[in-house]
């Protein structure tokens, strides 16, 4: 019997079955004998049975998605680490969903986590998408979102772009109308739902840059933890089918808004806690997740209280407030830095790469806090330049973290001012919604007059693309750069931080996205100086000072320019203003240029060109 080589040809060859060979060895010794080749040779019974065996049918499909789903928890298993239990994985039947959350459990989870363990990004999130459909929906977008952001390519005409920027909205558009529809749960909204689905919102629009938009999610998520702590015992928050720990959700919600009021300079009725900071000293930590957790609880009231510092005329109730902070914050954060120390002690031999870079972050945010608690304010902007050794240290940590990542050349920096957007769209760019590394060094950038240090700390934030939170490498670069060239014009070449002087440094500065009539996302920097006025320093209140003089000092206090009525006519001076041209009713617009460009810029600057 010969096979036939119509089909052969057809279907190609058959090959092996299990466990047996064909054709077999006294197929191939009879052709060898006989000089038969390719289809001509002749099987015996046995080979011709075999070939004509029927195939085994495939798998159906649900033994398809048993074995993809198997799969899919080795994924995460990896992606998690070892310090979290395996979560169920969300599923979802349509197949381009089911990709941008296979992406956001096997790159998005683990960079929003950062350098220490987030039981929220890389378990309680991925529980709650399997039961949630709003909350499957939102997490769907920010992976079809961040894979787009880490394609790598400036041009926002590409095609493939366009189609997963395209299917990102879709996904959030469909989360946002499940929230939308009527449910309730015994009567009352799953208020747990909404506080995780806003964390999950402020993520999807910092990273498209809508700063305002993240901060309006972040604040209402504020409101509804302001809620939660009027009424702790309130049912409403067990509702729903799944469990998403209040604490974890509370420090993500705590730290946007704290970041959100430095950007936009706005108050959100943030609740202090100062008192409590006496009773709570730490004393000693078990690991780097419970310094971080301990240390961002008092960096965020820290941050807050320095905030809302009122100057006014009288100077009495500054004094009073920074002796205050003195008395609280500054043993505090003495007593952090000795558990710190200790927890460095016993662990430095075994620690991790991860670790490693994780205490550097924590040293980092404590030498701010450090400044901030430490810092006379008596003294006005010149205060800052006592603090030239921490700025170092501080710099110095930001070089050691980075050292290893990769670098933006100056190609995609170039090609970065011709894109709308905040965040630098490229592949080597890390996301991050836990502490980082790009407030500390904007710290630097605003506070340390250095020209040399300055500019360390611009370089890094220009070359190593970084979205944390709502505050992306790119916009602290292009504010920072902002406020060096405003404080450096007229100065020739300064060389130390005292060539800048007190009339030159800028105060304050924020991020305005009043005018509607720029395209989303874009915004313009403010900024306030502040000024000099004599009085005497030790007639305030002598008790908080070491010495006392006869001789006047200079009290800085915000200069609050005026705004010029359509009339011509000077109007009332009132905080918040910016300084406009005699000859026109609106604020001029300037667009920032790279870093080679002199082009002398205004009071207003265009945020996100």
């Amino acid at each position: 019997m010969k096979t036939q080589s119509s089909s052969s040809s057809s279907k190609g060859p058959r090959g092996r079955r299990s466990g047996v060979k064909v054709p077999c060895d006294e197929c191939i010794q009879r052709a060898s004998q006989t000089g038969t080749e390719g289809n001509n040779l002749e099987l015996c019974e046995k080979c011709t049975a075999v070939l004509n065996r029927p195939r085994k049918k495939q798998e159906d499909q649900p033994s398809n998605v048993r074995r993809v789903r198997r799969q899919s928890h080795a994924i995460i298993d990896t992606a998690l680490g070892i310090h979290t239990e395996q979560p169920a994985l969300p599923w979802s039947d349509d197949r381009q969903e089911q990709h941008a959350l296979q992406f956001f459990i096997r790159h998005s989870a683990p960079q929003l986590a950062g350098y220490f363990d987030s039981p929220f990004w890389q378990k309680m999130v991925l529980v709650a998408a399997r039961h949630e459909p709003a909350v499957r929906h939102a997490v769907a977008a920010i992976g079809a979102l961040h894979e787009k952001l880490l394609a790598g390519v400036v041009n926002p005409a590409e095609t493939t772009q366009d189609k997963r920027g395209r299917f990102a909205l879709e996904q959030c558009n469909k989360s946002i109308q499940i929230l939308i529809k009527p449910r309730e749960v015994d009567g009352k909204p799953n208020l747990r739902l909404m506080l995780t689905t806003c964390v999950l919102f402020t993520c999807f629009e910092a990273l498209q840059g809508n700063c305002e938009q993240a901060i309006i999610h972040a604040s209402q998520g504020y409101n509804l933890l302001q809620q939660y702590a009027v009424d702790p015992e309130d049912k409403r928050w067990d509702a729903g089918a799944f469990a998403v720990e209040l604490d974890q959700l509370t420090v993500l919600m705590r730290r946007l808004q704290t970041q959100g009021k430095g950007l936009m300079g706005k108050d959100f009725n943030m609740a202090s806690c100062i008192q409590q900071l006496a009773l709570e000293k730490p004393t000693r930590f078990t690991d780097l997740n419970e310094a971080r957790s301990s240390l961002e609880k008092v960096l965020n009231q820290l941050t807050v209280f320095f905030l809302d510092l009122e100057l006014d005329d009288q100077y009495y109730d500054m004094a009073i407030t920074n002796g205050e902070k003195h008395l609280v914050f500054a043993p505090w954060l003495q007593a952090w830095e000795l558990a710190f120390s200790s927890l460095l002690a016993q662990r430095q031999p075994t620690m991790n790469e991860q670790e490693r870079k994780g205490a550097m972050i924590l040293k980092a945010h404590h030498l701010v806090a450090e400044i901030l608690s430490n810092v006379d304010l008596s003294l006005g902007e010149m205060a800052w330049d006592a603090f030239h050794t921490k700025f170092t240290a501080i710099v110095d940590l930001a070089a050691a973290l980075l050292e290893d990542s990769k670098r933006s050349d100056a190609s995609i920096i170039d090609a970065r001012w011709k894109t709308s957007g905040v965040f630098i769209s490229s592949s080597n760019a890390e996301l991050s919604f836990s502490l980082g590394i790009v407030d500390p060094l904007y710290e630097v950038v605003a506070r340390c007059r250095d020209p040399v240090l300055r500019r360390r700390a611009l370089e890094l934030l220009a070359t190593h693309p970084r979205q944390e939170c709502m505050w992306s490498s790119w916009s602290a670069w292009k504010v920072g750069k902002f406020l060096m060239r405003l404080e450096e014009e007229g100065s020739d070449a300064p060389t130390t931080s005292s060539d800048i002087p007190a009339e030159r440094r800028i105060s304050e500065a924020w991020l305005d996205f009043s005018d509607k009539s720029l395209p989303a996302g874009r915004g313009r920097i403010g900024y306030k100086r502040a000024v000099p006025r004599a009085a005497a320093r030790y007639a305030l209140n002598p008790g908080l000072f070491d010495w006392r003089t006869d001789e006047p000092g200079f009290i800085p206090s915000l200069n609050f320019a005026t705004v010029v009525t359509p009339e011509g006519s000077r109007s009332q001076t009132q905080s918040g203003y910016f300084a406009t041209s005699p000859s026109t009713t609106s604020p001029p617009s300037v667009q920032l240029t790279p870093p080679e460009d002199n082009e002398r810029v205004a009071t207003w600057s265009s945020f996100n060109q």
